[in-house]
């Protein structure tokens, strides 16, 4: 007898078990031995996620743009648009290769108003330094101040503030043999540059891939 008991209590957590609801494949099985569809999975998107406000244009393979430090003050960047209030998290950028030391880059950020008059709203500089390398390297600019564009259009350039001295003369590095220059992934979107702050925007036929990160409010 307590054999017995002993059996059917050893059982107890089995019977107990092939009661409960098993899924699999999509299906559920109940503890009748029964078959019910489950209802599919629906993936929303969370609001705060972070988004891309507008796309980069496809890679040019082997394509190079290329920065000298002589044309530093001189900008190149995307005129983007918003519908939806919009807060930057970071601008980011590849760059190729650079062998331009002591650089530093800024990105700038523009409101296009009437007649194409641009404003700019960055109250604290966004501004990394790019170390050199003969490989490519990512570069995060972050706004320590919070940045809203509203809806319209805007204008996100590039541009070297500072190098040094060595960068501009020679031409040429003597330690590394390279030319002091900066080169970027050339993707085949068009892109503005202008020489100076004062000079009006010029239309090129390719793009550095300037990539605006944030979210919608």
């Amino acid at each position: 007898m307590k054999r017995m008991i002993t059996i059917l209590l050893s059982l107890i957590p089995l019977i107990s078990w092939a009661q409960e609801p098993i899924t699999t494949n999509g299906y559920m099985l109940d503890g009748d031995g029964s078959m019910e569809t489950l209802d599919a999975a629906v993936l929303t998107e969370s609001k705060s996620k972070d988004k891309v406000l507008d796309g980069k244009g496809m890679r040019f393979p082997g394509g190079v743009v290329c920065f000298e430090p002589d044309i530093q003050s001189a900008e190149l960047g995307s005129i983007v648009q918003t519908k939806n209030s919009f807060l930057v998290r970071s601008i980011d950028l590849t760059i190729q290769e650079n062998h331009i030391a002591g650089c530093q880059a800024d990105i700038k950020i523009y409101k296009i108003g009437e007649e194409d008059v641009l404003t700019n709203i960055v109250t604290m500089t966004i501004v990394e330094d790019i170390p050199t390398s003969d490989h490519k390297t990512e570069i995060r600019f972050a706004p320590e101040d919070r940045i809203v564009l509203e809806p319209g259009r805007y204008y996100i350039s590039f541009m070297i503030t500072h190098e040094s001295v060595q960068s501009k003369s020679p031409s040429i590095d003597s330690e590394t043999g390279h030319f002091a220059k900066m080169y970027f992934p050339l993707y085949l979107k068009s892109s503005y540059k202008r020489s100076s702050s004062d000079s009006p925007l010029e239309k090129c036929g390719y793009n550095i891939g300037l990539t605006v990160r944030g979210r919608r409010l």
